[in-house]
């Protein structure tokens, strides 16, 4: 999560969307006096990782609008994934519980950041292209995202890994997602 004072944006950041890559951009954006909480790659190394930034214990990385809402002036960005793809990817981030788990307990809650006051999405599956609009809508410098954190996962089929019941369990917990974005399984 970002709070830049300096460019009057904030940066809602959900699990499993690239996030971390382009908040590493957006960070190089911000100065000294806006908020951050988050991880990034000492020179984009994705192996290393170390806490960064202008830690405010009111903020954590993964926060939605629900719990920080955009305050008055400020643009506010998110970004959306396939809400299937994105708890596979979630499963295989974290490979400590079973598919099954991940799934039921909704960890990684794509919905929460389906939110009016979001101005602008950063779509996973059109992510350079999204970013580059982004940057467009904030007024800021475009720089080509560096990718993070994208040797975890090998099989990028997420089809191979749901149960019917699972599919629908994710339709049933993401309807803001897949009602604004259209997305379908398969």
């Amino acid at each position: 999560m970002i709070v830049s004072k300096s460019k009057k944006f904030i940066f809602y950041k959900p699990m499993k969307t690239a996030g971390t890559s382009v908040q590493l951009n957006l960070w190089q954006q911000c100065d000294p006096t806006d908020l951050m909480n988050m991880m990034t790659a000492t020179e984009y190394d994705e192996h290393q990782f170390e806490v960064c930034g202008n830690e405010d214990q009111s903020i954590h990385e993964h926060m939605p609008p629900t719990e920080y809402p955009k305050p008055a002036g400020y643009k506010a960005v998110s970004m959306v994934r396939n809400p299937w793809d994105a708890a596979v990817s979630y499963w295989y981030w974290q490979r400590t519980a079973p598919i099954e788990t991940i799934v039921n307990n909704r960890i990684y809650k794509l919905n929460e950041f389906v939110h009016p006051d979001i101005d602008f999405y950063i779509r996973y599956e059109h992510l350079e292209e999204d970013y580059k609009e982004c940057c467009k809508f904030l007024g800021i410098d475009y720089e080509p995202l560096k990718k993070t954190k994208n040797y975890i996962r090998t099989n990028k089929d997420y089809t191979k890994e749901l149960t019917p019941g699972l599919v629908e369990k994710v339709r049933q917990d993401n309807p803001n997602v897949l009602n604004k974005f259209n997305y379908q399984y398969g």
